[in-house]
């Protein structure tokens, strides 16, 4: 049995939305709580027996009055209110919770008047009756109201009426009313003596910051805009949901103080960077630098974020929307004007330290994108699909700002509702920045440090801004930086990186369109056959995650369908949380993690190992094995160089060409596939080379790129594939800044019978650059 002390009674405020009276100066209330093996029995009588044992009461069943008797998820919950003739005491009363499964108490708490029977008699000489009939008319008068509503009216600091609360109480020998407004941005409290139709108190109480939220309606893509055949998608319903309604007032450039100091690559440094004696000795972290940023933020004034006040910022609980610095600068033709935004953002780029280049970060902001003008602006907004992709029409008609608030905090809803609620973790927001028109960055969206980055996009490309799967991509990196740890390392090209993003994007699709179809379902990237350590590049490496971890899902939603969901999503979640700051993950170490947070299960959502017959299942065919085994193994040769993660002909390192425009160049590559124990290649095999519409692809042009795939044949183990590939000197379109361009051939290698998706894929680029200078270079070195 607990007891509890008067300052934890006095904390304890009980609303009852009846008459009721206020606990006299001279009332003792006791507090008393126990547990279900304390209490035989949750009936009134018993608890009434009970509680007169334990406080020396003489308390009756009649004493007390049923206020709520609900269906709880796990209990059935009861209160009874303890009454004095009839009439509740505020606070005092008797709340049970019931086991429904075998009718036993799981816990029952009470806070009892002792000294109610000495009311009552006080009472009782004063005649009751006479005591209701002179109140009524007091109660009822409307005089009171008017108070309160005038009293609102004249109040400049938040003067909106949104719900209303009264209860009329005895306080101090005084009939009151206890009035509650609930404004826009926070609660009016008034004490208004019944007699004397005095205001006897009125406070004001901002929301917190949670409650400082408003929903807008608006129309959006469910998954994208257009389908890689730039098929456009049909719009739904949508509401952009906890917009906040009071945001920090930036009326300038508020990092400044953060630039009175240089921030070099050669003294970043996570750990000193966050010591005192290491920033003594001029290294910095991150971090350190993020905590700098959000102080100075905190310092900010704060503005309301409304209709009136010059529109509504896409600023939120989960994310807050900005045009990217180098948009506002280069795309001027705006029909507003864009203004300092309040998120922090890191810029990189080369400079020169006495006479050595270098990178410097060097801390910035963005520009706040177009307002909403109205409750229906966002509605409203066109989502013009332009045939250049032009920036400054996406900028004016302000739809993709539109589109990634509603991605950003549909990502946020799905996956917390599935486990992800991890303190901080889980609620910290994003922060996104539109139209980074670096032309190295074309056709792309890209993540950093909390941060998610559009381009501008190629009249051929899909807009990224408008396509969920992406966005959701990008962030499911994010969500791998929280729970796995800045620290963690990767052992292989970072293919867990791209796979699990594109698995946590797959997890939020699946729970935001369950049993929905769309055009080009079928089509993600995630969906494939693709091999472990038959890639060389990280996106396709992630296709080996994320095919083998898509597999899983598909095999537990199959089986139990959204509670399959949820029991995958959970484990993977956990695998993640228990590989943080891993010094050297290998894709059979996240696995063995992966099966270990089965084997322990989570109680209420998995039991202890039941999902490891579709983790090894999935994992079959993959060319993966945990205990060591040599496994296949794919061989693409340039001349006699391999063509690996990092040698030449990379993405890493793209092969430098120095030609002409009306010369070429051709590249004698050869192809071979290595059988292994684990995993045999089943023959004839069919290799498909393309030229054109992959992702980033395009740039160079390549000779005979026109046809979709060029096609080969490998007869039988052993076989050496040539594969000979000629550019032009021309670039169909420069992606770098320097004039040149970068592209790549795409080798796609198929079992016999399975010609939809290939088992195994390289990647050969190349860097077109006919300049004097790279030719003198490269004749130097």
């Amino acid at each position: 049995m607990t007891h509890f002390c008067n300052s934890q009674i006095s904390k304890i405020i009980l609303s009852l939305f009846i008459l009721g009276f206020a606990i006299p100066s001279q009332a003792e209330i006791r507090g008393l709580r126990w547990t279900g093996t304390e209490v035989e029995s949750t009936s009134l009588h018993t608890l009434v027996a009970k509680i007169n044992t334990s406080l020396g009461t003489s308390l009756r069943t009649t004493d007390f009055v049923l206020f709520e008797d609900r269906s709880l998820a796990t209990s059935q919950f009861q209160m009874y209110v303890q009454a004095i003739a009839g009439i509740p005491i505020r606070s005092a009363s008797i709340r049970t919770w019931t086991d429904t499964t075998n009718n036993t108490a799981i816990q029952v708490e009470a806070f009892i008047e002792v000294k109610a029977s000495e009311q009552l008699a006080r009472l009782k000489q004063k005649g009751v009756d006479t005591v209701l009939s002179s109140l009524v008319p007091k109660l009822a008068r409307n005089e009171v109201m008017e108070i309160v509503r005038t009293a609102i009216k004249n109040d400049s600091n938040d003067n909106q009426v949104r719900s209303i609360k009264a209860n009329d109480v005895w306080e101090n020998g005084k009939l009151v009313r206890l009035v509650s407004v609930k404004s826009r941005r926070g609660n009016h409290e008034f004490k208004v003596d019944l007699s004397s139709l005095r205001v006897l108190e009125h406070i004001y109480n901002e929301f917190p910051q949670a409650d400082q939220e408003f929903s807008v309606p608006a129309k959006v893509f469910p998954v994208y805009e257009e389908t890689e055949g730039m098929v456009r998608q049909k719009q739904i319903d949508a509401e952009l949901k906890y917009i906040n309604a009071r945001v920090p007032l930036v009326t300038s450039d508020s990092y400044a103080d953060l630039r009175k100091r240089r921030y070099l690559d050669g003294e970043y440094n996570e750990l000193l960077g966050m010591l005192p004696i290491g920033q003594a000795n001029g290294f910095w972290s991150s971090t350190y630098v993020r905590e700098q940023g959000l102080k100075i933020l905190k310092a900010l004034p704060i503005t309301e974020n409304s209709f009136e006040n010059g529109g509504v910022m896409l600023s939120g609980r989960y994310v807050t929307i900005s045009l990217h610095p180098d948009a506002v600068k280069k795309y001027t033709n705006l029909n507003f004007e864009p203004m300092p935004a309040a998120p922090l953002r890191f810029d990189w780029a080369e400079t020169e330290i006495d006479g050595q280049m270098t990178y410097e970060m060097t801390p910035h902001t963005g520009f706040t994108g177009m307002p909403l003008k109205s409750m229906t602006d966002a509605m409203n907004r066109p989502a013009t699909r332009d045939a250049n992709h032009n920036p400054e029409t996406y900028i004016n008609e302000g739809f993709d700002e539109v589109q990634v608030y509603y991605a950003v905090t549909t990502l946020f809803e799905s996956l917390i509702s599935m486990g992800f609620t991890d303190p901080d973790l889980s609620t910290r927001p994003f922060n996104a920045f539109l139209y980074d028109p670096d032309i190295s960055m074309k056709n792309n969206a890209y993540y950093t440090e909390d941060t998610i980055n559009f381009t501008t996009y190629s009249d051929d490309q899909q807009n990224y801004a408008r396509d969920n799967s992406t966005i959701w991509h990008e962030l499911g990196h994010g969500v791998m930086d929280r729970l796995m740890g800045d620290q963690i390392r990767l052992a292989d090209t970072g293919g867990l990186s791209e796979g699990m993003a594109d698995f946590l994007a797959a997890l939020v699709l699946a729970d935001v369109m369950y049993d929905q179809t769309y055009d080009g379902w079928d089509q993600f990237r995630i969906i494939n056959q693709t091999g472990f350590n038959l890639t060389n590049e990280v996106h396709d490496d992630g296709e080996a995650y994320g095919g083998a971890l898509k597999d899983l899902l598909d095999a537990a939603v199959a089986s139990e369908g959204r509670v399959g969901l949820h029991k995958v999503t959970d484990l993977t979640l956990e695998a993640m949380r228990l590989t943080r700051n891993h010094p050297g993950l290998t894709a059979s170490g996240w696995f063995s993690h992966m099966l270990f947070a089965d084997e322990i299960g989570r109680a209420g959502v998995r039991a202890p190992g039941e999902l490891k017959d579709i983790i090894m299942a999935a994992l079959n065919g993959r060319n993966f094995s945990l205990d060591g085994k040599k496994v296949a193994s794919f061989s693409l040769k340039n001349k006699k160089q391999e063509v690996d993660p990092r040698t030449p002909g990379s993405r890493q390192s793209p092969l430098p060409v120095v030609i002409s425009e009306n010369q070429t160049a051709t590249y004698n590559l050869s192809v071979q596939m290595i059988d292994s124990d684990v995993y045999k290649f089943k023959y004839p095999l069919q290799v498909k080379v393309q030229l054109q519409k992959g992702p980033i692809q395009g740039a160079i042009h390549w000779v005979g790129e026109a046809v979709e795939d060029i096609v080969y044949t490998i007869e039988k183990a052993g076989d050496i594939l040539p594969v000979n590939l000629t550019i032009t000197g021309k670039c169909d379109e420069v992606n770098r800044e320097d004039g040149s361009c970068v592209d790549y051939a795409y080798i796609k290698v198929y079992n016999n019978g399975s010609l939809d998706k290939p088992v195994a894929k390289k990647r050969f680029y190349l860097q077109l650059k006919a300049t004097k200078d790279l030719q003198q270079q490269l004749t130097t070195n």
